[in-house]
């Protein structure tokens, strides 16, 4: 990949191997990433103090990102130069919904995960379906004698992930959490487990923003992951890559699936896409169109369950939905979408940009005025981009046929 100068990496799965160790491999191609001027990003789903000391402690590495996005640490200033908790609103409904089902939390507050006390046996870890990665993970967190009270009582709420025992209950959360909580992101890192933060965090928006911040434009960033929870990073990069390992979702809606976590991720893309640029020259083409309109627009990718401002109406079904919205723009990534989705914009100024990305199936847009006017239509659209003269509000139909993509609009 030519003039790249970001590359923002998860750890569990993608950058670190099943031992939780970096590869020595790994290791080498972040120093020489770090002579050519090129940054790399950690950016997990632990908390600050959960990542391994192999990267928090790596010198070529200056950004961390945790809690699933909740924040951005910067190593030479010693504190988060970006920072979007969980309301002590949303909290609090978000505890009252999960205390009706049975469901192990670990919460993360100031940097920290804290676990209930009395849940952490083998057999309740084991009841819960928490592989022995993640047990690890948690057990290394801090004890609570009571985890909701601690929760309740905190300053400051990054994030939560949570474990079921019944895969039924998660499906039902998901959809509690969709109609009575607003402003929060529900994604997933492993099987059995939902994770939450606030709708202005994910790893996608920290991206962004951080991206934003040190004047880097979409076209010379790369993002690696391997679960769904990463995959709000991709919209903001040129290049999206998926290991080898990853998840049906993450597979899905990367531009290129690549060698396995225990093979040395950072060293295969020092090879593969740095040194060897020509071999993502038209990748990078294609998915730059995207980015110039997602980084101008300052959209910040991440699920909103709820509608925000004007609200979204929706009778589509969605798989890996991943979206946000303001008053001016609207936009998701998602595994499938089949339905029609519709939403109120207000743009900035005469004109309204439209960009979708097609991996499968199909997609038609509509945009009406105030008047029921037909100011745009087109149907089968496949990775384009436009640019359509509106004036004031106007209303966006958006039709999916078992689509596979993402949509920027705004």
């Amino acid at each position: 990949m030519k003039d790249c100068k970001l590359i923002a990496s998860d750890l569990d799965g993608t950058l670190l191997r099943h031992d939780m160790t970096l590869s020595a491999e790994n290791a080498k191609a972040i120093e020489e990433f770090n002579k050519l001027g090129i940054i790399f990003m950690a950016s997990s789903g632990r908390t600050l103090h959960e990542i391994p000391e192999c990267i928090r402690e790596n010198p070529n590495i200056r950004y961390l990102t945790y809690s699933n996005g909740a924040a951005v640490y910067d190593k030479e200033k010693g504190c988060n130069i970006l920072s979007h908790e969980i309301s002590k609103e949303n909290v609090a409904k978000t505890l009252d919904i999960l205390s009706a089902y049975d469901v192990l939390c670990v919460a993360h507050l100031n940097g920290k995960a804290y676990h209930a006390k009395d849940k952490t046996s083998d057999e309740i870890l084991k009841y819960y379906q928490m592989n022995d990665y993640y047990r690890d993970i948690i057990l290394s967190g801090e004890e609570a004698d009571d985890i909701e009270k601690t929760v309740r009582d905190a300053e400051k709420v990054e994030s939560f992930a949570m474990f079921f025992h019944s895969d039924k209950d998660i499906d039902e959360v998901s959809r509690r959490l969709a109609d009575e909580v607003e402003a929060i992101t529900v994604t997933s890192s492993t099987a059995h487990q939902l994770e939450i933060c606030s709708a202005d965090a994910g790893k996608g928006a920290m991206l962004s923003e951080l991206s934003d911040m040190l004047g880097i434009s979409g076209e010379k960033i790369i993002a690696i992951g391997d679960n769904l929870n990463d995959t709000s990073m991709f919209p903001y990069a040129a290049l999206a890559l998926c290991v080898s390992n990853g998840s049906c979702e993450a597979r899905e809606l990367a531009d290129e699936i690549v060698c396995s976590n225990e093979e040395h991720v950072a060293d295969y893309v020092l090879k593969r896409h740095i040194e060897a640029q020509a071999q993502a020259a038209e990748k990078k083409t294609l998915k730059s169109k995207i980015l110039t309109v997602a980084a101008s627009a300052a959209i910040l990718l991440a699920l909103i369950l709820s509608a925000v401002f004007f609200g979204e109406r929706s009778s589509a079904v969605k798989v890996g939905y991943m979206g946000h919205s303001t008053a001016s723009s609207w936009s998701a990534t998602y595994a499938k979408l089949d339905g029609k989705l519709q939403r109120t914009v207000r743009t900035k100024n005469d004109t309204l940009k439209l960009s979708i990305k097609t991996s499968s199936g199909s997609i038609s847009v509509q945009i009406v005025d105030s008047e029921d006017n037909v100011l745009f239509e087109k149907d089968g659209i496949g990775t384009e981009a436009f640019e359509i003269e509106i004036d004031g509000r106007v209303t966006v139909i958006i039709e999916a046929d078992d689509h596979s993509g993402s949509f920027v609009i705004g």
